[in-house]
């Protein structure tokens, strides 16, 4: 006969949900954060305009910063890609 669980009792966590719980990792090594702390991580990825300031006058070209190991697992899972910068090398001023 199958049985099912009290639906007024509340839930048993997993094996899994508790081992994560305690290590407050995830199974890829990763820290768990909050929805919160998780945007505040990606929101470090930037975009740097340097310009050269010898020999080449106005010559510009923008630098993305290399992604941290938990910015590239929360856009693989979201099935995105990173910006790239199309013009990289500009002599505006």
């Amino acid at each position: 006969m199958w049985q099912t669980r009290d639906p007024v009792a509340p839930a048993q966590p997993s094996l899994a949900a508790q081992q994560k719980k305690a290590s407050r990792l995830t199974v890829d090594g990763l820290p768990i954060h909050s929805f919160h702390t998780l945007l505040a991580a990606l929101g470090t990825r930037c975009r740097n305009r340097c310009r050269v300031t010898s020999g080449l006058d106005g010559l510009t070209f923008c630098q993305l910063t290399e992604p941290t190991l938990l910015q590239q697992r929360a856009f693989q899972l979201l099935g995105a890609v990173f910006p790239v910068n199309r013009n990289a090398i500009s002599t505006e001023p």
